[in-house]
């Protein structure tokens, strides 16, 4: 089965590079611009610093406005709308750092029990709306001993269960 949620990871002398790809669609057309973004993020990784998950994000929105031809003014029946959240994280482990950069994803970090979220921000990667210019914020957490970090799309928060015989969506909670 193909779908538009991915995940994707780089092992580098500098540490690791890890992402959670959620594209626009689902089954074919999701997995074909899931594949887009992971063919960008291997050769924006190849050939710039890698570290710093802000500029990944940002490059790859690059990458996919061009790919897609986003820059361009088009009407809205021609152009594409199609983009991804991204959820992106550099481990330092020498360091014992992880920093983060969200498009429209957050890192959830699980420390003592206690569930803290390094909020992504409130855009996505492509999509007509976002700017072909957009910055993304870092965020680094000094990592500890037991701390357990999720990155995840909405195709798990999403999934419709049942409570007290009523459906409800798994949520964030």
């Amino acid at each position: 089965e193909v779908g538009g949620d991915m995940f994707w990871q780089q092992q580098s002398p500098e540490g690791s590079l890890m992402a959670v790809l959620d594209s626009t669609g689902h089954g074919v057309p999701g997995a074909f611009l899931s594949m887009l973004g992971v063919s960008a993020l291997h050769h924006i990784v190849k050939n710039r610093n890698r570290a710093n998950p802000a500029t990944v994000l940002r490059d790859l929105n690059r990458h996919l406005k061009t790919s897609l031809n986003q820059q361009q003014q088009q009407s809205e029946a021609q152009a594409s709308d199609d983009g991804m959240d991204v959820g992106l994280c550099f481990f330092d482990q020498e360091n014992n750092h992880i920093t983060f950069a969200g498009a429209k994803m957050s890192l959830i970090v699980l420390r003592a029990g206690e569930a803290q979220v390094l909020k992504g921000d409130k855009v996505s990667v492509g999509y007509r709306g976002c700017s072909v210019n957009q910055a993304y914020t870092t965020h680094g957490w000094r990592c500890e001993p037991g701390d357990v970090f999720y990155l995840l799309s909405d195709g798990l928060t999403d999934q419709i269960g049942h409570h007290k015989g009523k459906r409800l969506p798994f949520g964030n909670k």
